[in-house]
C-alpha cells in the first residue's frame, strides 16, 4: 500500500518569468505523482517534458496539442497511456490518460460563453459515461458548485451581477424595465447564480472531492495576480477534482491550497488530492 498524490493547477498564461521561477521552486518542494496543468501555452511538448524532469523527476509527460495554442498537459512519475479524445470540441482541448490503472480526464472548460461551456460539459459527460474503471476528472471547470452555495455571500453575488462579463458567465436570469423617468431607464434585475452546469456532473455520479475543504475559493481576488483586461473574479471555487464511484472506494481526500507562497504564481490556487492504493 502506497500513498498516491495528485495536483491540478491553472498556472495562468504559461507562467512566464519571474513567476516561472516561483513555480519551479514550489513544485520541487512538493512530491506529487501526477500533476495536471492548465494554461501551458508557453510550452511545446519538448520544453514541457524537460521542465517536468526538473520540477520533480516527472519522467513522463503528455500534452493536448491544439492548432491555436496548447492549454492542457499532464506530468507523471509513472508511464502514461494516452487515449483519443474529441479535442476539437473543446476550446482549450482535453486530455484522457491512464496512469497506474486510473483514468484521468484533464480539462479546462471554455470561458467564451455559457452556451459553449454547456456544450463542452455534454461532450465531457459522454466520455465519462463510457469509463467503468476508476476515474479522476480534474481541472479549471469555469463553473461554480451548488455545494458552495452557502459560501456565495450577498457580496459575491453582487460582484457577479455588477459586471456584465461575470453575470453572463455565472448567472442566469433576466432584466425588466422598472421605470422610465426623465429619460433615465431603471432595470430590475432578476438574476441568480446558475448551478445547473455543475449539477449535471454531480447528477451522473461524479463526487466533488473538495466538498469539505476549508478553503472554498480557487481564483483571482485572493491572489496577487489579476487577469488584466478581464473583470476580477470574486473569491469562488472553479477548479475541481472529481472521482467516480470506483475511485471513491479508495477514499481520496482533497483540499484547496492557499498558502502565501502561492500568491504570486498564478491567479488560481491549486487543488491537491491523495489516497492509498
Amino acid at each position: 500500500m502506497t500513498q498516491f498524490n495528485i495536483l491540478t493547477y491553472n498556472i495562468f498564461n504559461g507562467c512566464p518569468p519571474p513567476r516561472a521561477e516561483q513555480l519551479d521552486t514550489w513544485l520541487k518542494q512538493h512530491s506529487y505523482d501526477v500533476v495536471g496543468l492548465m494554461e501551458v501555452e508557453e510550452f511545446n511538448l519538448k520544453h514541457f517534458q524537460e521542465n517536468g524532469k526538473l520540477w520533480g523527476d516527472y519522467t513522463h509527460a503528455e500534452f493536448c496539442q491544439m492548432p491555436r495554442a496548447n492549454f492542457v498537459g499532464v506530468l507523471s512519475k509513472y508511464p502514461i497511456e494516452a487515449y483519443p479524445t474529441p479535442k476539437e470540441k473543446f476550446f482549450h482541448g482535453i486530455l484522457h490518460v491512464k496512469i497506474c490503472s486510473i483514468h484521468y480526464l484533464i480539462v479546462h472548460l471554455t470561458h467564451k460563453s455559457a452556451a459553449a461551456r454547456n456544450d463542452e460539459i455534454s461532450e465531457l459527460i459522454e466520455i465519462i459515461q463510457k469509463i467503468s474503471e476508476p476515474l479522476i476528472v480534474m481541472g479549471d471547470m469555469n463553473i461554480v458548485s451548488p455545494l458552495d452555495a452557502e459560501f456565495h455571500t450577498d457580496e459575491i453575488r453582487r460582484a457577479m451581477f455588477q459586471k456584465v462579463e461575470l453575470r453572463l458567465h455565472f448567472m442566469s436570469g433576466h432584466e425588466t424595465i422598472k421605470s422610465i423617468k426623465d429619460g433615465t431607464v431603471e432595470f430590475l434585475g432578476k438574476w441568480s447564480i446558475d448551478y445547473r452546469p455543475m449539477q449535471r456532473l454531480l447528477d451522473i455520479g461524479l463526487i466533488d472531492l473538495c466538498r469539505e475543504s476549508l478553503d472554498r475559493y480557487t481564483v483571482s481576488a485572493p491572489t496577487n495576480i489579476p487577469d488584466k483586461g478581464k473583470a476580477p473574479l470574486p473569491p469562488v471555487r472553479i477548479d475541481f477534482i472529481f472521482a467516480n464511484y470506483q475511485l471513491s472506494l479508495l477514499k481520496p481526500r482533497a483540499s484547496v491550497l492557499t498558502s502565501s507562497d502561492l500568491d504570486n504564481i498564478s491567479d488560481h490556487y491549486p487543488v491537491e488530492c491523495s489516497w492509498t492504493q
